[in-house]
């Protein structure tokens, strides 16, 4: 079975995958001593007809780590990533949602993956 990656609408398969095209992609990268730090930043457009709860899910290296989160939507809304312990951060996205707000929760999803749940995306 083929691993998905990109935003992929929760609860509806990989069919509705079109509805938010990868449009560009940059990577920016340095070396300092055996580290490499990478910036990947991905433009994708939403065709949805609605709003609806999306996951972005992406390739990782079992032993990268992912040290900083930015989602931006329709250029205006910035959802900033804050690396927290995993059940304090389920905590803090959890009591987001709820509040009716933009949340997103990163997660590693499996030894060469990570998804991250965004609420709400037009």
């Amino acid at each position: 079975m083929p691993v998905l990656v990109g935003i992929i609408p929760i609860g509806t398969g990989w069919t509705l995958r079109e509805e938010y095209p990868l449009v560009q992609s940059r990577c920016n990268y340095s070396v300092a001593d055996v580290y490499t730090i990478v910036e990947l930043v991905q433009d994708y457009h939403s065709n949805a007809p609605i709003n609806r709860d999306v996951e972005y899910v992406f390739p990782l290296p079992p032993s990268a780590a992912v040290c900083s989160f930015k989602a931006v939507i329709d250029d205006k809304k910035v959802i900033k990533g804050v690396v927290k312990e995993k059940l304090e951060a389920k905590k803090a996205y959890e009591q987001a949602v709820a509040q009716g707000k933009t949340a997103g929760l990163l997660e590693q999803e499996h030894a060469d993956g990570a998804q991250s749940s965004p609420t709400r995306i037009p």
